[in-house]
């Protein structure tokens, strides 16, 4: 007679690195978070502090699911939360953990032209170029961070799925498929809820903040700005004395 063998733990199934899953089960309190954001929460800062490093394979959506109690849907909404913010890789080999970015900040000393006054000596040039340095510069994003290769195989997969069609005038709001991605962020990462015709893409907060000025006031209206804030926000006329 044969010994039946007993089935494998869920510790077993997704690996000991995944028992942070396991040894706090995701919350079900009524109005806490909800599974989809607990879970990406923690997978998240899995990978940021190193428990998940790069190249780890991450479990299949069944299996996961499985293992904690959940909807597949659940899952496969997190793993797409985390392809889109560049923290994990699919592949037909299965989806791995990426490799992030950590650059070390350059400590250059700055040296003034001659040309310059004393007082002009202490202002520092901006030099992004060639340089992996994490600077704080009104407006600049972590250029050395942005995935580069990653952008190129969504702008190749769009163009080659749209086409020349892309290339003309889209809605006035913002292409609809980008912005029912942000709706599905934003259900997912912040809990709020909307459609897309509540959502407005616009190149940048100086506009956003045009706009919104031009909707909710009349000329003559008086606004109060912070100071400090953000720069853009002031008036661009002259302060009354």
């Amino acid at each position: 007679m044969k010994e039946g063998r007993a089935a494998p733990t869920d510790s077993e199934v997704l690996g000991p690195q995944f028992d942070f899953l396991l040894q706090e089960p995701l919350s079900r309190a009524r109005g806490g978070d909800s599974l989809q954001k607990q879970l990406l929460h923690r997978l998240r800062t899995a990978v940021l502090d190193g428990r998940l490093p790069a190249g780890s394979r991450l479990p299949g959506s069944r299996v996961l699911a499985e293992s904690l109690g959940v909807s597949r849907n659940t899952v496969t909404l997190v793993y797409d939360v985390l392809s889109t913010e560049g923290y994990i890789e699919p592949s037909r080999q299965g989806t791995r953990i990426a490799a992030l970015p950590r650059p070390e900040p350059e400590h250059r000393a700055l040296s003034a032209p001659a040309t310059l006054a004393r007082r002009g000596g202490r202002i520092r040039t901006l030099d992004l170029e060639g340089t992996d340095s994490l600077t704080f510069a009104p407006g600049v994003p972590a250029l050395a961070q942005f995935p580069l290769a990653a952008w190129r195989r969504s702008l190749d997969r769009a163009l080659q799925q749209g086409g020349t069609e892309l290339l003309g005038y889209g809605p006035p709001q913002g292409e609809l498929s980008l912005r029912t991605a942000i709706l599905r962020h934003l259900a997912l990462a912040r809990g709020m809820h909307c459609t897309p015709e509540q959502i407005v893409i616009t190149e940048g907060a100086q506009e956003a903040l045009s706009l919104c000025v031009r909707l909710v006031t009349d000329p003559g209206d008086t606004a109060w700005v912070e100071d400090p804030g953000y720069r853009g926000a002031q008036p661009r006329w002259p302060a009354a004395t």
